[in-house]
């Protein structure tokens, strides 16, 4: 029997979107053949490595960020494609993919998914944006046959804003692979009279609250705590982010890296992770580094309450209260029992976010 064809699209495969859909294409690939519609200016290094070993069938787009006319001419594009590949399912991710996947596959008389990721569904654009993105929703609706949602959170501001509750609605976390020695690996023992290491990953965005980290650290450096900041991406606030450190006389203190090699040994090579995002609708970066033993805190908002939940980790903070996320701070590097909330964490991962329950979840969506 043939395999069932299946169009992944995003405007831009960067960060925790551009990991959601290799990870889906990466491990059903025997089950499924897939073709990815996406941009690939904005593309992180990740892609570009999965890009060289792929089977996947590639079309890039020139995809703006912004509404426009181009819009219309892009979705004429990509039903021709659906069209000529004789595509089965699009599943549509983001607000640009999704309108691309849902306008062009119900022109192609496709099954249709959509898995939002968070922005277009809440309130972080500006007033009369987020107005124009919550119309689209509700206009797209009734052109999707499945929404899957990658945390309750997502699930519920999207009932609230657009939609009631029904049968359309998945519910499937983020999954993360687990690597073999979790559980055995020994994280790296925090000691206040040496330099402590703090990583943060993931897109340079406002959103993502490196500006409130660099404070944060900034403080702790003047309580004569040793610091040294990675953090690890790109994006606009980069700049911003040099700027803020001169400022503060952090500078010397901060290093920003544009990629790592290897995900694992830079994250076990912190003493600590910090995730302080001002929204986040899911939170991989929390997630992976608890799967590979490492220190965590993190900001108690959206889908990151739930990461605390389902983890049981307990090393959060208001993003509201700065001096809130200096005493957890604190209370982290100077907690006794690191390694046994670390087997816990693992535990916890593997039972409610690991990859293989993932990975499982979205192939009976798929098949359904």
């Amino acid at each position: 029997m043939d395999k069932k064809k299946i169009a992944q699209v995003v405007r831009s495969p960067a960060g925790g979107i551009r990991k959601h859909i290799v990870t889906i294409m990466e491990n059903l690939e025997d089950d499924f053949e897939f073709i990815l519609i996406t941009d690939e200016v904005q593309a992180d290094q990740h892609y570009k490595e999965f890009k060289k070993d792929t089977r996947v069938k590639i079309f890039n787009l020139n995809i703006n960020d912004k509404p426009g006319f181009s819009d219309i001419l892009n979705i004429i594009k990509v039903y021709n494609i659906l069209y000529k590949e004789k595509v089965d399912i699009v599943h549509g991710h983001g607000a640009k993919g999704g309108l691309y996947a849902r306008m062009s596959g119900w022109l192609n008389s496709n099954k249709i998914l959509y898995t939002a990721h968070g922005g277009s569904l809440h309130s972080m654009h500006g007033y009369l944006k987020n107005k124009l993105y919550i119309l689209i929703e509700k206009l797209l609706y009734s052109f999707t046959d499945i929404l899957i949602f990658e945390s309750k959170y997502s699930m519920d501001t999207y009932h609230t804003n657009i939609y009631s509750k029904n049968e359309k609605f998945k519910l499937n976390y983020n999954g993360v692979e687990v690597p073999d020695d979790a559980g055995y690996y020994k994280h790296k023992k925090i000691n206040r009279d040496d330099v402590i290491i703090i990583g943060a990953f993931g897109l340079l965005r406002k959103i993502k609250g490196h500006d409130l980290l660099v404070r944060v650290c900034s403080k702790l450096k003047e309580e004569n705590y040793k610091i040294e900041l990675r953090i690890f991406g790109n994006g606009e606030e980069k700049q911003n982010l040099i700027n803020l450190s001169r400022s503060l006389g952090f500078e010397s203190n901060l290093k920003i890296l544009d990629h790592c090699d290897n995900i694992k040994d830079e994250f076990r090579d912190c003493h600590v992770v910090a995730h302080p995002s001002y929204f986040e609708s899911y939170g991989y970066v929390p997630v992976e580094a608890m799967s590979f033993g490492v220190p965590v805190i993190f900001s108690y908002v959206g889908g990151l309450r739930e990461v605390s939940d389902l983890t049981d980790n307990k090393h959060v903070f208001m993003i509201e209260d700065e001096n809130d996320f200096i005493i957890k701070f604190k209370r982290l590097i100077e907690s006794k029992n690191l390694s046994d909330e670390s087997i816990k964490y693992i535990n916890n991962i593997k039972k409610y976010l690991s990859e293989d329950v993932f990975i499982e979840k979205i192939k009976k969506i798929y098949k359904y």
